[in-house]
This record gives structure tokens, sequence and C-alpha cells, in this order.
């Protein structure tokens, strides 16, 4: 009996979507904790908590559009283009907040024809925001005209987006709103319809049409938000440095999904979770810090990623084949 539980325990364990997560992040900070005690310093760990939020915003609606299988590369010009935006309605004379709102709009804008492209005209989202990605930088570079812009928001406003709060910076406004938004998006996603029929989407798209989804109408709201937190982080990342380039979003798809993936997110849809992104946007912002710590060259960054990723994905597809295999042996157990 005893030995029954300990296999049930062990099955749900390594089949939970964050246990390969988890145990990355834990090696990883463990690791880099050895060669370089000032890892976890508060010093660090404010520096840390300054950027992660604002990449796993992306990563929030990265991951979430990747569960209802789809992609959104055009994240990392929304990035960009976003905070570009407000800078110069700013140096035109308009008010802080209402240029933000402006901003907001038109990242809600592109994801809603990202959405809409995708679903009424039949092509892969991959084509699809790829071909927007390159638009979108294309004319954020134009209105930059190749270089840095101040980003002059009100102090008011910079208190909202990254105000330090407590302990050094480690408690920050964009950390909170990073909290606030990943705790609502889980809710939704596990706990309403809105996310059942997220994974039914993603699932299978067909079968979820013939319940009665509305299969555009969830995917067309997901390509929305997941533009508007792209847009929302690229401004809390203008604010935290006081200009906006037009190319800050260099290879931000590419690391939200590894982060996505990272998290147990399939890349076929139907499968991942909120939590799992931003354990993977940890492991990923956590890496390039520790290597920078140890002195080891950035180069090596990339390719971490890419071998982290790999493993990930096959501890968590080994992880599955075992939970199965007790499962099995359990079931074998009582029909005996």
């Amino acid at each position: 009996m005893a030995d029954s539980k300990r296999r049930t325990f062990l099955s749900k364990l390594i089949s939970n979507k964050e246990f390969a997560a988890i145990f990355t992040l834990i090696l990883l900070w463990l690791f880099f904790y050895i060669l370089n005690n000032s890892f976890l310093s508060l010093n660090n760990l404010g520096i840390l908590f300054s950027v992660i939020p604002i990449y796993g915003l992306v990563t929030v609606g990265v991951t979430l559009l990747m569960i209802a299988g789809e992609f959104d590369l055009s994240v990392a010009a929304v990035f960009a283009l976003s905070p570009m935006i407000s800078a110069l309605l700013i140096a035109e004379g308009f008010n802080g907040y209402l240029a933000l709102f402006l901003s907001l709009l038109v990242s809600a804008t592109i994801g809603f024809l990202n959405g809409l492209i995708t679903t009424k005209g039949g092509i892969p989202s991959f084509i699809v925001t790829l071909g927007t990605l390159l638009l979108w930088l294309g004319i954020t570079l134009q209105l930059s005209g190749g270089e840095p812009h101040a980003f002059p928001v009100p102090i008011s406003l910079e208190k909202v987006l990254v105000g330090n709060i407590y302990l050094d910076g480690i408690i920050n406004s964009q950390l909170l709103w990073f909290v606030l938004i990943s705790f609502i998006s889980t809710i939704l996603l596990e706990r309403h319809k809105w996310g059942n029929w997220i994974y039914a989407v993603g699932g299978n798209k067909d079968a979820a049409r013939a319940k009665g989804i509305n299969v555009d109408l969830v995917k067309i709201s997901l390509f929305i938000l997941c533009s508007l937190l792209a847009g929302f982080a690229g401004l809390m990342q203008s604010a935290l440095y006081g200009q906006v380039i037009a190319n800050q979003g260099g290879n931000l798809e590419l690391d939200a999904i590894a982060a996505a993936v990272i998290g147990g997110t399939s890349l076929f849809g139907g499968e991942g979770s909120v939590v799992g992104g931003v354990i993977g946007t940890i492991i990923i912002w956590s890496m390039e810090n520790g290597l920078i710590l140890i002195g080891v060259t950035s180069y090596l960054y990339e390719t971490l990623i890419g071998a982290i990723t790999i493993i990930v994905v096959l501890v968590y597809r080994y992880s599955k084949k075992m939970s199965r295999n007790i499962r099995l042996g359990e079931l074998n157990e009582s029909e005996e």
C-alpha cells in the first residue's frame, strides 16, 4: 500500500507540466551560486527582478497563444514600436498618459490584424507574424531615423511602470505588474471557461468548433493580448533605461518561445501553463546574468539557451513516459 502511494506521488510529480523547468531552475541557481556567491546577493537579485518581469510579460502572451496552437513573432517589433510611438507623441506635446494609451491601442490593433489575417486568410501564424515582424520593425526604424530617442515620461508614470518599492529594487512596479498579470492569466487559463476554450482550440480546433467554440474569436483575442503585453513590456523597458531603440526587441520573439517551451508548453498546441512560461523566463535571464557574473563570454549564451531548450523538452517527454509506465504498473497490480 505504501509503495503504491509512493508510486502515485512520483507519477504525479514527474508528470507535472512544470517539473522539468523547476528542476532545471534549481540546478541552474545552485550552479551559479557555487561559482559566484554574489549571484544570490540582494544587489544582483535586484538586477534580475528588474528585467525578468519585462520579458516575462511577453512570454505570458506568447505562452497563451502557443497553447492555442499559434505563434506571434511580431512581438519583438511591437516591443520597440510601442514606446517609439509614445516618445514621438510626447515630443509633440501629448500628455504622457495619453501617449501611453495610444501606443497600447496601436499594439492591440497590430494583434487584431495578426489574428484576423491568420484566421480569416487561412495563412499560418508563423508566416503572418514573420511578415508583420519585418513590416513593423521597418516602420519603427523609419520613425527613429536609426537613432535612439529619449523617453521623457512623467515621473508619476515612470513610477507606475518601473518604480522601486522595496529591498533595493527587488520589489518594483514591473514585478507587481508581472505577478498580477500572470496570476490573472493563470486563473483564467486554469479555472475559467475561456481557458478551457484555449486548450480545446490548441488540442483540436475542428473538434472545438464542433462543440460550439468560436475558434476564430479565441485566437484573435489571444493575438490582441499577446501584442498588448509586448507593447506594455516595451514601454516598461524604455521607462527603465530612459530611452527607446528601434531594435531593442532583438531576438525577443525567439527567447519568448524558448521560455514557453522550457516551461512545458507544446509547440503543437493544447498543452502548457502560464506558470511554466514564467519559470522558463526566469531560467533564460538567470542564465544570461549568471554567465556574466562568472566571466563567460556572452557568445555562449545563445548556445546554452538552445541546448537547455532541447534538454528540458527531452526531460519532459521522458518524465511523461515514466509517469505513464508507473500508472500502467499500478493498473496491472490492481487487476491482479
